[in-house]
């Protein structure tokens, strides 16, 4: 849903709240060479809100949530 959706909302971080809500994974459409792109994937309820989704977007994340307690339990949670 995200991919078709204009570049300038795609960044916009309540619309994506709504769609890693709906699609964990579309946080993997943020080009993490953008500086927007980085921010959104450093965001912790971004990053909250899409593992809880679906475990796998902890893989688009950015590195620091590798070590977070929270971001680290919903993927476990998830996987199982």
């Amino acid at each position: 849903a995200l991919a078709s959706v204009a570049e300038v909302f795609r960044y916009d971080r309540e619309v994506l709240v709504e769609a890693v809500n709906r699609c964990g994974m579309t946080l993997s459409l943020l080009d993490p060479q953008l500086a927007d792109g980085m921010r959104l994937r450093r965001d912790r309820e971004v990053v909250l809100s899409a593992v809880r989704q679906d475990w796998r977007a902890v893989e688009y994340a950015d590195e620091q949530f590798l070590a977070d307690r929270e971001v680290g339990g919903e993927a476990i949670r998830g996987s199982w």
